[in-house]
């Protein structure tokens, strides 16, 4: 016996992709026609596909089969064969070609569709005939990434719902869904600001959620809740609790640093420098004075003073190479529960000293 394989039957798919295959190396196999017709008998007056022709579901078509011997006389005889599960014979010629003629009807694809609650799944192709009973069991379904699928249930338009073990009968207007309980958890949550700078304003940032598909999770699904006066210099959390069909909670911090300050004036002496700084009296504790002789602040270069009292708003920089440019910058800090928090740098100001 002969036994060949029509391969890539489906609705869509055009003629030109199908391919005929066997394992017997005595005979090259091809397809000589596809015939748009339901009737074996007909093909020779049914009007041929055309390699661009996509086939539709739930229709039946005939093809043609050309099953050509390697060798003289390899087909002497009838040979029962099988194509595609279908049974038949390859004529007794004693050489040339022989054409078989099966039909091969292309089975509907079915959809899957979700539940409210569902998000976005897949279902494997479901490539079943019109009419025929299949069980939840039959069904091969795909979760998106962080959902699991607790409760499975098939149905049709018209209102019919079955439960797992239970057949239903596939017909044009079925469709198949799932209802998923588990909850799942978004995949990154962060904040569209993790630093601010003080302004006597309260700062509350928003917050982004993202599940595990890559997709936005909207704010009906979670709740917010920020530290309160969250508007002097310290560090704040953010507290978000998930809720509905996302589960869990996370807590996110943020910061609100010292307002920056400036040097108003740099006035040089003997070896030194005298820098005055913009005083700042609210929410700042002291200033910090950089200075090099790079205007880049390369460390080899840098040293910094610092002044523990914002009242005090000048110091003197000693010891300094007499005669050279000395680059300044400073900043503010503010000392909360035994940390500090910086401002920005100011701007740079340069000086040379005296000699």
């Amino acid at each position: 016996s002969v036994t060949a394989t029509i391969n890539g039957i489906e609705a869509g798919v055009t003629a030109d992709s199908t391919t005929v295959t066997t394992d017997d190396t005595t005979y090259t196999v091809s397809i000589i026609g596809w015939y748009d017709c339901d009737n074996v008998f007909l093909y020779a007056s049914a009007p041929v596909l055309q390699p661009s022709d996509t086939f539709e579901g739930g229709k039946t078509y005939t093809v043609g089969v050309q099953f050509t011997p390697v060798g003289s006389d390899t087909l002497s005889s009838n040979l029962d064969v099988s194509i595609n599960g279908e049974d038949g014979k390859i004529g007794g010629w004693e050489s040339g070609s022989r054409n078989f003629y099966v039909t091969i009807t292309v089975p509907k694809k079915y959809p899957v569709t979700f539940d409210a609650n569902g998000g976005t799944g897949t279902v494997e192709p479901f490539m079943v005939e019109e009419n025929k009973k299949i069980t939840l069991d039959d069904c091969v379904f795909t979760a998106p990434k962080g959902h699991k699928f607790k409760v499975w249930a098939i149905g049709s338009i018209s209102g019919e719902q079955k439960q797992p073990g239970e057949e239903i009968t596939i017909t044009a207007e079925t469709n198949i869904y799932a209802i998923w309980e588990e909850k799942c958890y978004p995949k990154t949550i962060k904040l569209s600001t993790t630093s601010y700078t003080y302004d006597g304003k309260v700062k509350k940032p928003s917050v982004e959620a993202v599940d595990s598909n890559g997709e936005k999770i909207a704010s009906e699904y979670y709740t917010i809740s920020y530290s309160s006066d969250s508007k002097n210099v310290g560090t704040y959390t953010v507290k978000i609790t998930f809720k509905t069909k996302y589960e869990g909670t996370a807590e996110l911090s943020y910061i609100i640093n010292p307002a920056k300050t400036s040097v108003s004036k740099l006035t040089a002496g003997k070896k030194s420098l005298k820098v005055t700084v913009k005083k700042k009296s609210t929410q700042v504790t002291g200033y910090e004075i950089q200075y090099s002789t790079s205007k880049k602040f390369t460390k080899s270069t840098t040293k910094t003073k610092t002044i523990k009292k914002y009242k005090t708003t000048s110091a003197t920089l000693k010891k300094l190479k007499a005669k050279k440019k000395y680059f300044v910058r400073v900043r503010t800090y503010k000392t909360v529960k035994g940390k500090k928090y910086y401002s920005e740098w100011s701007a740079i100001k340069s000086k040379r000293t005296k000699k």
